[in-house]
């Protein structure tokens, strides 16, 4: 979906709004950005004329300070920034991530840990009302050409219309499964008290198969080669065969099959729950109810963020209109009649 200008007019794309050319609005990429060759650069900024933080400003500048006025010997790395940042950050860490907590108990008061990059440049489009805005910080829009062609060397694919922001923002969904063990702690006691939830084999099926497969694959660190294949999964078109049965339907997009629907109803469904009081053991005694509204925030732009993804590249499906309607139940519970 597009953002609009004040007058209710389509909002452009920053290329095409910095040169004062027509912009056809589309997704991903516009006509003129996929003609001109800058794919990359080609996103809709919801607050183009926005300014940067000047704490931000600040901490740039001293930490500049400190790197001119270091009486270390000048190196390769020093003079190039993209160098230093590769070495020190591991291949399979990603650029920015939701939380680092491994359980919502332990670390909440830490909200959400973004990695900050050494250069800023425009996030990539969110929308008006995206809850993802939660989690804006000066991130790069696309990857350094070493980081292409070590992606390159490692044999990951991914969906050619997909712009790099998104496929950074997929490694983030995944680094968010660290906390699935909570997850299933509270669909699982809901399930136990609640008469009226949607039927059980159709959600408490998935969850060992998700689990297994966040073990074997280590996908709460995001390693590249998982990224691409759930993006691969998720841009098929999910067919139900006419003899399947609800005590296997969870196998269609779980296992090798897992697709990002199914973790965006599952972090839906766990933020709406986790103000309902479940889960006592995961969650600090003290300051409780604050924690738990902080894991419910986290759990809504991890599902947005699945959201806007799945608009992107994967068809419509039974999954995304469950999806969809999860997340409006969170989001009720958030943010009250405040929600869009």
């Amino acid at each position: 979906m597009n953002s609009r200008r004040r007058n209710g007019k389509p909002a452009s794309c920053e290329p095409c709004r910095k040169d004062k050319v027509r912009c056809d609005h589309r997704l991903p990429v516009c006509s003129r950005c996929q003609k001109k060759r800058r794919t990359a650069s080609c996103f809709y900024h919801p607050a183009p004329l926005t300014q940067r933080s000047k704490n931000i400003t600040v901490k740039a500048a001293s930490s500049e300070a400190v790197n001119t006025h270091s009486s270390s010997p000048s190196t390769p790395e020093q003079d190039d920034p993209d160098a230093w940042l590769l070495r020190a950050r591991p291949a399979s860490t990603p650029i920015s991530t939701f939380s680092n907590t491994e359980e919502p108990g332990s670390q909440l008061d830490d909200g959400f840990n973004l990695l900050v990059t050494a250069r800023s440049l425009p996030t990539g489009y969110l929308g008006p009302t995206s809850f993802v805005a939660a989690l804006e910080e000066d991130h790069e829009l696309v990857s350094s050409p070493s980081e292409r062609q070590s992606q390159d060397d490692a044999g990951t694919a991914f969906p050619s219309d997909l712009p790099l922001y998104w496929v950074q923002r997929t490694a983030e969904i995944l680094r968010s499964l660290e906390g699935f063990r909570t997850i299933t702690q509270l669909v699982c006691e809901y399930y136990r008290l609640s008469k009226a939830a949607v039927i059980p084999s159709l959600v408490l099926n998935a969850l060992p198969s998700i689990q297994a497969m966040v073990d074997e694959a280590q996908l709460h660190k995001g390693p590249p080669e998982q990224v691409a294949r759930v993006l691969r999964n998720t841009k098929q078109v999910l067919h139900v065969p006419s003899t399947m049965t609800g005590r296997h339907f969870h196998e269609l997009f779980t296992g090798p099959n897992l697709r990002l629907e199914i973790l965006g109803l599952f972090y839906a469904i766990a933020g709406r729950l986790s103000v309902f009081g479940l889960a006592h053991d995961k969650f600090p005694r003290q300051n409780g109810m604050a924690a738990r509204e902080r894991f419910s925030r986290k759990m809504l732009a991890a599902s947005d963020a699945v959201l806007q993804i799945c608009k992107l590249i994967a068809p419509v499906n039974d999954l995304t209109i469950w999806m969809l309607y999860e997340i409006l139940l969170l989001s009720k519970v958030a943010h009250g009649d405040a929600s869009k």
